[in-house]
C-alpha cells in the first residue's frame, strides 16, 4: 500500500491487489507511526520499521499485528509511506474472518452451531 498524507488529513493512497477494498489505511496515522513523526518532527528520518497495523490500518482487528513502513517527507506536511506485510498471517486472518461473517445467520450462530 502506498499512502500519502498531508498535515491533516490522508490525500491519496493506492493499494495491491491483495489488500484492495478489503483493508483501508486510517484518515491519518497514527503516533507509533513514522509517517506520524515525519508530519510532527520534520528533520527526522528512520524507517523501514516494524509498527503494529492499528497504527495505519482501520480494522477491527489490525491491533493483533505488525506492518513494515518506510516513510518520506516529500514537501512541508506531506508524507509519502510505503507499507507492506512480511507476515502474511494478517492477510490470512483476514480472510477467515471474512468467511466466517460471511456465513453468520440471522440469529448471530454461525452454520456450523
Amino acid at each position: 500500500m502506498l499512502v500519502c498524507n498531508g498535515q491533516w488529513k490522508r490525500e491519496w493512497f493506492v493499494a495491491s491487489s491483495h489488500v484492495k477494498g478489503r483493508l483501508w489505511p486510517l484518515a491519518r496515522p497514527k503516533e507509533g507511526s513514522l509517517a506520524s513523526s515525519l508530519l510532527n518532527k520534520p528533520n527526522e528520518r528512520k524507517g523501514p520499521a516494524d509498527v503494529r497495523s492499528d497504527n495505519w490500518i482501520n480494522h477491527p482487528r489490525a491491533d493483533r499485528y505488525w506492518i513494515k513502513e518506510d516513510s518520506l517527507k516529500l514537501t512541508e506536511g506531506s508524507v509519502l509511506s510505503l507499507l507492506w506485510w512480511e507476515d502474511e498471517q494478517q492477510l490470512l486472518d483476514l480472510d477467515e474472518y471474512e468467511e466466517r461473517q460471511g456465513t453468520r445467520r440471522s440469529d448471530g450462530r454461525t452454520n456450523w452451531d
